[in-house]
């Protein structure tokens, strides 16, 4: 057993071995084919168990009767949990979809049948300001498929927003109140509706998601399987999210709903179990009308909507391609409302009494997975654990574990070989070892207190909408994350300093001290990062999307030249020699008029109000993408120290 490696220079050794048959294991291997995936996946399951193994039988620590009892009972348990969770991830994803081969075949059978089913589109808004829920109804009207109506789906009440709805010849819908939040607001679409277009498919959108002019010629052929009943696609942002904004790090490090779109919804699909999450998804209506509407009994509404489908026979697929981008939490608040909501919501689901936990109608592979879900939340604490364990020993002596530094690496490291290797590869390099766990820690107090919540008071908690649009302009220090993330590292390496200088220190450290010296090291590392990560830094006004086209310009010499646009939004534009431009003629947008900016390198456009809704749809529905694919490591920590050491800048 690995395990009975004791000494470190040895368990190093083994270790080197393992990581360097990991690197050919890996490279060698393919995601996309079955048996890679089972193969690494079983790997991946066997560390996990002999770690378990190791872990229960042989590094248990002395019980200390008293509170110390207890800090060691929560912690194994949360770990436990989060080594279960492991071992279903591996499972769960040791099968994988594309649809889109699919969705080639089905879009072929479609368009020689010649059929244009109705579709209504619903914009679900509640307080988005004009300038992102216009970009919305924008793309939305220049769909291409001709059979489809875009309804606005106000639930604030708001005349302008009629308004606008009417100079953009597309339809309007309110309520006179609020009752159901976004399920509420969808079920008053969907009886006003049915007494006008009827239409049999609805496509849902966030009032940030602005579609592709494709998505519907897509989706909507897949539904000639007729127990389809939600064909969901992923979501893009076209901004990057508070911690790749805080860290500097947008083009290096991937956004975390990347390994829940990319790789864990697939694999779901796989067992006919995806789910809906939102927006830019197709229903059946009569699918949503068999279940009795859009469920209100959680505040994740996609969520139960998907498992209230399953119920009653219909499925949810999962098309993973990119066909509409929308805006990401712009700060640390809004990233941790959504994530707290989220998983409330997750929890919700499963105690209704129709879920998918007390519910009938149910697989044992939906209930499994739902499980799998709701245990992914229930473990996020556990890395606030892992912070704080080594200072907890330093300064009380009482240990999680019982082992010394090489059984740990022999049986410990390989798991974490494994699974940083495994999560690089399934990935396609989207996710990232140490930032997966700063992601982790970042959040991890907002969700415990939301899982204490969904746990004590489940219900009666409000619907609570994002903040979209805010002003991003000022630097914003979270200080209660920052304070804390100080303490840690303030007390883990005082508890440092003391064991080894104080009167009582021993003249050399037992096997104990040093495991949980290398284990501060981490911790430290990890709570460093999450300080960068919480200091909201400024944003543009508006996101640049790179372009990276010639482009025909008007100088102020009069002379028509070309230049090459890098990047743009709807009120300025970067190009490679910006010197006295007073236009650019931009292709499906026309003649952009443009005047000198602050900003080396960069012009102000000043567009009249039908080219700049030209130049709106030219870029978010044509969206190419300014944030990480994929992620690099070293150019992360090279980022992070970079905007830990800079002054923040707005462009």
């Amino acid at each position: 057993m690995l395990w009975q490696v004791n000494d470190v220079a040895e368990a190093l050794a083994l270790n080197g071995m393992i990581a360097v048959c990991a690197m050919i294991l890996f490279s060698v291997s393919r995601p996309n084919r079955a048996f890679d995936r089972g193969m690494l996946g079983l790997v991946g399951i066997a560390l996990l168990i002999n770690y378990l193994h190791w872990r229960l039988g042989h590094a248990l620590p002395d019980l200390i009767v008293g509170p110390a009892l207890a800090w060691q009972a929560v912690f194994l348990t949360l770990e436990v949990l989060t080594v279960v969770c492991g071992l279903s991830s591996f499972l769960i994803m040791m099968a994988v979809t594309d649809r889109s081969g699919e969705a080639d075949e089905a879009g072929r059978e479609f368009a020689a049948r010649g059929e244009r089913p109705a579709v209504d589109i619903f914009i679900c808004t509640y307080n988005e300001p004009e300038a992102i829920l216009g970009r919305a109804i924008l793309c939305a009207r220049e769909v291409e498929y001709a059979n489809a109506t875009v309804w606005v789906c106000d639930d604030t009440r708001r005349e302008w927003l009629r308004a606008l709805c009417a100079e953009l010849g597309v339809e309007y819908i309110t309520r006179p109140d609020n009752v159901g939040a976004k399920a509420g607001n969808l079920n008053n679409a969907l009886t006003h509706t049915a007494s006008r277009t009827n239409a049999p498919f609805i496509l849902v959108l966030d009032a940030d998601f602005c579609i592709q002019p494709t998505l519907i010629d897509r989706v909507l052929p897949m539904f000639r399987d007729e127990k389809v009943g939600i064909i969901q696609t992923p979501q893009y942002f076209y901004n990057p999210d508070p911690i790749q904004h805080n860290l500097g790090a947008r083009r290096t490090l991937c956004d975390d709903q990347r390994s829940f779109f990319d790789i864990l919804q697939p694999s779901k699909d796989a067992a006919d179990a995806a789910f809906c999450v939102g927006t830019s998804f197709i229903v059946r209506r009569d699918a949503v009308l068999a279940a009795g509407g859009f469920p209100d009994g959680a505040i994740c509404e996609d969520l139960n909507l998907s498992y209230q489908l399953y119920r009653k026979g219909y499925i949810t697929r999962w098309l993973n391609e990119r066909l509409s981008v929308g805006i990401s939490a712009e700060s640390i608040p809004e990233y941790l409302t959504q994530r707290t909501r989220w998983c409330l919501g997750t929890i919700q689901v499963g105690l209704l009494p129709d879920g998918p936990l007390f519910g009938s109608g149910y697989s044992l592979t939906l209930r499994m997975h739902f499980l799998q879900n709701l245990l992914c939340w229930m473990c996020k604490p556990f890395i606030m654990l892992v912070l704080i364990a080594p200072a907890v020993f330093l300064w009380t002596g009482v240990p999680v574990y019982n082992t010394e530094l090489g059984p740990f690496l022999a049986a410990g490291l390989p798991c974490f070989i494994h699974l940083w290797a495994h999560g690089i590869w399934v990935s396609n390099g989207r996710g990232l070892p140490i930032f997966n766990e700063v992601v982790q820690a970042v959040t991890a107090v907002a969700i415990s207190r939301s899982i204490a919540t969904g746990l004590t008071h489940p219900f009666g908690k409000p619907f609570k909408v994002t903040a979209k649009g805010v002003d991003r302009s000022k630097v914003r220090v979270h200080w209660s994350l920052v304070r804390l993330f100080v303490a840690i590292i303030a007390v883990t390496l005082a508890g440092v300093a003391y064991t080894v200088l104080s009167p009582d220190a021993p003249t050399s450290l037992d096997a104990l001290s040093r495991f949980n010296f290398v284990w501060a090291v981490f911790a430290v590392l990890v709570c460093v990062l999450c300080i960068v990560a919480c200091v909201d830094r400024p944003r543009l006004a508006e996101e640049l999307f790179d372009l990276d086209e010639m482009v025909t310009v008007e100088r102020a010499d009069g002379l028509t030249d070309t230049a090459r646009l890098l990047r743009a939004s709807t009120t300025v534009a970067e190009l490679d020699g910006s010197n006295d431009i007073l236009a650019i003629h931009l292709p499906g947008v026309g003649r952009v008029a443009a005047a000198p900016s602050e900003v080396p390198g960069r012009v102000r456009l000043e567009a009249d109000t039908d080219t700049s809704r030209r130049l709106t749809v030219r870029l978010y529905a044509g969206y190419r993408s300014g944030v990480a694919d994929t992620g690099h490591l070293i150019g992360t920590l090279r980022s992070a120290l970079r905007s830990a050491r800079s002054e923040p800048q707005t462009h």
